[in-house]
């Protein structure tokens, strides 16, 4: 009876030596790694970063004790981690810095998707940063910049103005988009404004990379022996409006009198109608002015079904666009 009894305080004082030494180990992971730090530290913290990835990441820059700690603390207390830019301190206890990156960043990241017009980037903007962000302006100051609001991920201060957002966008085309710009006008006999504006037309019409470059053709193909484009996405930019920006084209809209109908007019529109992304731009540069194909569409599935003659694009519409 005895020793029974000595097992189960032996055991006791065990678990309690455990118990201790746990609570020991807790306190101290939550508590800063240096309360006298006055230096700040920029985080950035990616889009799509994993509770595990956020602590890694905050360890190897010396501002958590423990990334186990900072995972248990997500389990006892669920939080929402954002992602973007943060100023973050080793003065600050591990509860303290699980706050900051639950409350919001300096910086947010932004997605702007291939083949969005100015009018839907604006409301992705208006959506995503302060109010200090002028919808109004943006529209305003980008009239002439259909075309080259880059679509990219970006990092973009929370606080940044209509015209701030601008210049990152355009900074970036011309870092991304330019160089490309340049070599398909001088392979392709256009200027540059010509190929960012045949780029858009591409972007709304292709799916894939080798989509576009077949579109690309087409209609480089149609541009230099005057035919005209006819191309149902310039349609849609006319009729577009809020909530259904690239609405189904009608045969009555192949009659409206706009120089951006490519049905009634010849050569491109006046300027671009969205904003391409790189691999449009690419299918430009590679388009081919001599392929053997001069129609195309696009099935209910996506799906590009070019041809060579009117009776067989006649045959496709019926085939895959019909009921």
């Amino acid at each position: 009876m005895r020793s029974f009894f000595l097992f189960f305080l032996v055991l006791f004082l065990v678990a309690a030596v455990f118990l201790g030494v746990g609570w020991l180990w807790w306190q101290q992971a939550l508590q800063p790694i240096d309360p006298n730090s006055q230096t700040k530290t920029v985080v950035v913290i990616k889009k799509g970063s994993s509770g595990a990835e956020i602590a890694h990441q905050l360890r190897l820059i010396n501002l958590i004790r423990s990334q186990k700690a900072f995972l248990f603390y997500l389990k006892l207390h669920p939080t929402t981690l954002r992602a973007g830019t943060f100023k973050l301190s080793r003065s600050m206890s591990l509860p303290q810095i699980i706050a900051v990156l639950h409350q919001g960043p300096l910086d947010v990241w932004v997605t702007i998707p291939e083949g969005w017009r100015r009018e839907e980037i604006a409301e992705r903007l208006a959506a995503s940063l302060s109010f200090k962000f002028d919808k109004t302006e943006f529209l305003r100051r980008t009239k002439n910049l259909e075309g080259y609001l880059f679509p990219d991920t970006y990092l973009i201060p929370q606080e940044a103005t209509a015209q701030r957002v601008i210049k990152i966008m355009t900074a970036n085309f011309e870092r991304k988009a330019r160089p490309v710009v340049k070599k398909a006008a001088e392979k392709q006999g256009l200027s540059q404004a010509e190929v960012v504006t045949l780029a858009s037309l591409v972007e709304r019409e292709g799916k894939t990379k080798e989509d576009k470059k077949i579109v690309a053709s087409i209609l480089l193909k149609r541009l230099k022996n005057d035919w005209p484009l006819q191309v149902d996405a310039t349609l849609q930019y006319i009729e577009g409006r809020p909530g259904q920006w690239w609405p189904e084209v009608t045969p009555a809209e192949k009659k409206l009198n706009s120089p951006f109908n490519t049905y009634l007019h010849k050569g491109l529109p006046p300027h671009p109608i969205a904003n391409p992304g790189l691999d449009s731009f690419n299918a430009v540069y590679q388009a081919d002015g001599n392929t053997p194909y001069w129609f195309y569409i696009s099935d209910k599935n996506g799906h590009l079904r070019p041809v060579r003659t009117l009776e067989e694009h006649n045959q496709n519409i019926k085939r895959y666009l019909k009921d």
